[in-house]
């Protein structure tokens, strides 16, 4: 005898009877409580992350636009050996950026826009990172906060030639206040992005020698200026030097120390180079940057 299963049929009463038991349960307000906390929490981090990456990308063309100055030099040399050897040292002199100078115009002019971008961007992020959302999200934002340090520093140092401290990137931070009292910068933030800042001047020593054939800095101030002269390889030493004396455990510190000690030495091997090699070298030679380039990515990639 062949048993038939039957067809189970479905029994609208009964699901009825469980939709408004569930209706009734005492325990449904508050998961959507937790809901709607859990939707408010995702669409926060999203907007810090995001806007993370947008004040990363803005710093860093405004650390581009300082070394526009020397991009429109070879740009415009590119292809016209005879006119580069014949260029006159003043006409170097004025397309090399020099220390403890206000930027020029054009290079005011080149990155406002991405300053602009940094202080928009900070101030519609500001009510997000309020309170202890800042600790809550502070991984979301610490790299955004970290590249603006390092531009921030950069520039500072540009025009100084002295490092940026602590106070004033907190104030500057603090300054982006949509609401409340801005945002807050941490020790690491300001450390991380102070080491980042020693690759920016590495790259600005290098360039500044292949121009002109001396270090930036070196001549920038006046003679009868109370302190002695310095150049950017004596900053970075004494950078160097005084993040060496510190005991940290930052996240990332040790590693980032390995590689601004690597930039400062790239840089004593190229003034090295210049000055104890330089007689030995014909006229109008530019040192070659491609081995500076991929020691640099190497450190990076350690």
């Amino acid at each position: 005898m062949n048993i038939v299963p039957q067809k189970r049929k479905n029994n609208d009463s009964t699901m009825d009877q469980k939709s408004d038991v569930a209706q009734q349960s005492p325990f449904l307000p508050y998961f959507e409580v937790f809901r709607n906390e859990l939707d408010e929490h995702h669409d926060r981090r999203e907007r810090i992350v995001k806007a993370s990456r947008d004040i990363t990308a803005a710093s860093k063309k405004m650390m581009d636009s300082q070394r526009l100055i020397h991009l429109t030099e070879s740009l415009h040399y590119k292809g016209k050996p005879d006119a580069f050897n014949n260029r006159s040292h003043a006409d170097l002199l004025s397309r090399v950026r020099t220390l403890g100078e206000p930027l020029s115009a054009g290079t005011l002019k080149a990155f406002k826009s991405h300053i602009n971008t940094v202080a928009e961007t900070f101030t519609a992020v500001s009510p997000d990172l309020q309170g202890i959302n800042f600790h809550r999200y502070e991984r979301n934002i610490s790299g955004g906060i970290q590249e603006y340090i390092e531009a921030l520093s950069f520039q500072h140092y540009l025009e100084t030639q002295q490092l940026l401290t602590h106070e004033v990137a907190q104030g500057r931070l603090q300054s982006f206040a949509a609401e409340g009292q801005g945002l807050t910068c941490t020790y690491s933030d300001y450390l991380l992005g102070i080491f980042d800042m020693t690759g920016e001047l590495m790259r600005f020593a290098i360039t500044g020698m292949a121009e002109v054939g001396a270090l930036p800095g070196a001549s920038s101030r006046k003679e009868d200026a109370a302190e002695p002269q310095r150049s950017v390889l004596n900053d970075l030493q004494e950078i160097r030097a005084r993040l060496e004396t510190l005991d940290s455990d930052i996240w990332g510190y040790n590693k980032k120390l390995e590689v601004t000690q690597a930039s400062v030495q790239k840089v004593e091997r190229a003034l090295y180079g210049l000055k104890v090699r330089g007689s030995e070298r014909p006229k109008g030679w530019m040192p070659d940057l491609m081995e500076a380039r991929d020691n640099e990515a190497e450190a990076f990639s350690v």
